[in-house]
């Protein structure tokens, strides 16, 4: 409020109960009496009129009560006044939703006190958007170091306040944040990064409404209008049972129940998301049991960090937003292609409970949107698997086989495939058996399993097969039926796994044999929601042999599946149609180009466009590459 605004307020005051109503001695001294109605009639007549003519600023629409101290009297006279205006309360203002801005993994090498412009860039860019609070996934500071000296962990925080901490508390915006393991890793030899971020963070310099403390700033709640946010000590893939206990309580208390949206913030993320981090100790352990602690007790979304790949994912009710990274090392998804981003993210939360949540993310760098359809469907790592929380409900699934030989592709086989529908709470299952298939059997019993699939630890492009979901030996004689059908309790699986197409079907040859990469005679579907078939033959563009002595570029026609998601492509060099010599793959993702190593010109090549990531499931494109 201007301090016409004020003053009104305080004439209406005034007027409701009399001018005595200022002081009730006034009426001891008619001067003072006389100079309080000439007063009060001036701010009838004249104020009403400035007090509208000024111009409101940019004004938070979300108004906390104010108390103003003012006098009426002069000298000993004065008496003084404490006027309280009330929070505004009109509908528009109610319908603004919370903005929470959202940055993680900010640090450099270790011991580096600078910082990418990126962040500097980003943490200005929020200054001007006056979100109602920022919170970050951690890594702030590049520690985790036991050679760097004493000195350098409080230089690190005290650069890290000047870059960003300190611009956030001058705009008035408050800081929630979760403790990464380059800022205060837990392990007894970084006992002295984790005391330097106790001896720098104070809960007053955050300017969050904190309920609890905790032990912070390792773990501890606090309140952003009306959404709940739990800071837990996930800096390593260990959740320590008094933080865990600490949470159950927290998640259980009146601010949490009562609460419009629940979240909470953690650095290592529940599973994988990015190369070079799926393996054990870069997520945290027992994924499924956690995210049972967070859907049991009505938690919202997860936010996390470490991983330095932006992912909007879901998994059983919960969002599960991992976080890009806005400093160094940015990393490419699993099993996808595309190039690594910069990112940050804005949490937009309705007031109303019955309105969506959106996530809006920006390239750090151009500016640009992120749209989720440039994302992968969903990631699968050794821990388990999360879907896009944008991939909608499916009621069928197809695929078309394809055989392996020895772990290697050996091509699409025609005429044949699965088929999955779901009808009465079941899943109802048609597999169609190819003839060349079934010839190679020679007899032998065909076994199959439904089965989840991941990439190996550390690996981009390695499959082998992950939980078996259905197994089932079908007992088949040479010459065997073309197909046979299966009936299941739709329970068997996983709700957010069918939107997801996460699931396989397998069938390998032999008694007693196990599911596995290297079982000779086996071929595999990928169970893909129908909605997300890829469209027919894609036209190559060029093949350039000429770039230089060590690589060939492919370009190819971006493709756009019917629900608007990028195609991604599994680049194949083979001797020819079918051939089981694979002499190059690699993964192109959605980019519609990509580079291989140089090709003996001694022959021809044949050249496969394989669509989707797992490279087992859509229509083959092949083409012949002459030297």
């Amino acid at each position: 409020m201007n301090p016409a605004q004020i003053l009104i307020v305080l004439l209406q005051t005034s007027l409701k109960t009399g001018c005595t109503a200022v002081d009730p001695g006034i009426t001891q001294n008619p001067v003072q009496l006389l100079k309080a109605c000439l007063f009060t009639a001036f701010l009838v007549l004249v104020m009403p009129f400035w007090a509208t003519s000024q111009p409101a600023g940019d004004v938070n629409p979300v108004q906390r009560a104010t108390s103003t101290s003012l006098s009426i009297g002069d000298g000993s006279n004065a008496n003084p006044v404490t006027l309280t205006t009330p929070p505004q309360t009109s509908a528009s203002s109610q319908s603004v939703p919370t903005r929470i801005a959202i940055i993680s993994d900010l640090n450099g090498p270790y011991g580096s006190l600078d910082y990418d412009w990126h962040v500097d860039s980003t943490v200005a860019r929020i200054v001007r958007m006056q979100p109602d609070a920022v919170i970050l996934s951690g890594d702030m500071i590049a520690g985790q170091d036991r050679r760097l000296p004493d000195d350098r962990f409080p230089a690190m925080w005290a650069e890290f306040d000047r870059r960003v901490a300190e611009p956030l508390r001058r705009a008035g915006i408050p800081f929630g944040f979760t403790i990464g393991n380059h800022d205060g890793s837990p392990f007894d030899a970084f006992n002295r990064e984790r005391e330097a971020a106790r001896a720098y963070w104070k809960p007053e310099n955050t300017l969050l409404e904190i309920l609890d403390t905790g032990d912070f700033p390792f773990y501890f709640s606090y309140r952003v209008n009306d959404v709940f946010i739990i800071s837990w000590d996930a800096s390593s893939a260990e959740i320590s049972e008094p933080t865990l206990n600490w949470v159950r309580e927290q998640l259980r208390s009146p601010e949490a129940r009562e609460a419009r949206y629940r979240i909470m913030l953690g650095h290592l993320p529940l599973y994988a998301a990015a190369v070079g981090r799926n393996r054990y100790g870069e997520m945290l352990r027992q994924p499924d049991e956690l995210l049972e602690v967070m859907t049991s007790n009505n938690v919202d979304m997860y936010v996390s960090g470490h991983h330095h790949a932006y992912y909007p994912g879901h998994k059983r009710g919960v969002d599960l937003l991992q976080t890009g990274a806005l400093g160094g090392g940015p990393r490419p998804w699993l099993r996808f292609g595309a190039p690594p981003q910069k990112t940050w993210s804005l949490l937009e939360i309705p007031a109303q409970a019955d309105a969506g949540v959106t996530i809006t993310t920006r390239d750090a760098e151009t500016g640009d949107l992120i749209t989720s359809n440039a994302l992968p469907r969903h990631l699968h790592g050794l821990t388990g698997f999360t879907i896009r929380r944008d991939n909608p409900p499916a009621q069928r699934w197809s695929s078309g086989w394809m055989t392996t030989s020895s772990g290697s592709a050996a091509g699409m086989l025609p005429n044949s495939g699965v088929e999955m529908r779901l009808q009465d709470d079941s899943l109802h299952l048609d597999v169609h058996i190819p003839a060349e298939f079934a010839a190679s059997l020679a007899g032998s019993p065909l076994q199959w399993r439904i089965h989840t699939t991941i990439a190996e630890s550390g690996q981009s492009d390695t499959l082998h097969a992950g939980e078996t979901i259905v197994p089932h030996v079908q007992p088949l004689i040479y010459p065997p039926r073309p197909t046979f059908s299966q009936v299941f309790p739709v329970g068997q699986f996983d709700e957010d796994g069918l939107r997801g197409g996460v699931y396989y079907l397998t069938m390998f040859a032999g008694a007693g044999e196990q599911l596995r990469a290297t079982t000779p005679i086996r071929a595999t579907a990928r169970l893909m929601p129908d909605p997300n078939l890829p469209p027919g033959s894609i036209p190559l563009r060029s093949v350039n042999v000429q770039t230089s002595d060590s690589l060939h570029t492919v370009r190819w026609e971006r493709a756009i599946d019917p629900d608007g998601d990028g195609v991604f492509y599994t680049v194949r060099i083979t001797e020819g149609p079918g051939s089981t010599s694979i002499w190059h793959t690699r993964m192109a993702g959605p980019n519609p180009e990509t580079t291989l190593p140089v090709l003996p010109r001694t022959r021809s090549w044949y050249l496969e466009l394989i669509p989707n990531d797992e490279s087992l499931h859509g229509p083959v494109t092949g083409y012949w590459i002459s030297p």
